[in-house]
């Protein structure tokens, strides 16, 4: 499944949660999450950042090792 279809679909989960919960509230003003609801909330919360934004950072570790081995190269020069 592509990247944005993944966030997408866990994007819906959370509306379906939300809606599910009319305790939860959403507004310009106002966020509220009863505690009771928070927990589920914020994991399906985390998992469409994760989805979103992991794998645009998946090749950092070897970038940040990349950067590194020339940064030590170019001290030692």
């Amino acid at each position: 499944m592509s990247t944005q279809l993944e966030w997408k679909r866990k994007y819906e989960l959370l509306k379906e949660y939300i809606a599910s919960n009319p305790e939860i509230i959403i507004d310009t003003y106002e966020v509220s999450v009863p505690e009771h609801l928070r927990d589920r909330f914020y994991e399906l919360f985390d998992d469409i950042r994760n989805a979103f934004i992991d794998p645009l950072y998946s090749s950092l570790p070897f970038e940040m090792d990349a950067l590194c081995d020339k940064y030590v190269r170019a001290e030692k020069d």
